[in-house]
């Protein structure tokens, strides 16, 4: 139960960071087409 709880945990800490990287990427394609 409680490794369970540790597993989900680690998941949701997983997308959080995805989304962050996703983002940041997104931010930095952008500024690449707005500096060219």
């Amino acid at each position: 139960m409680m490794r369970n709880k540790v597993l989900k945990k680690k998941i949701e800490r997983q997308q959080l960071y995805l989304r962050i990287a996703v983002t940041v990427g997104m931010v930095l394609v952008v500024a690449n087409i707005l500096v060219h």
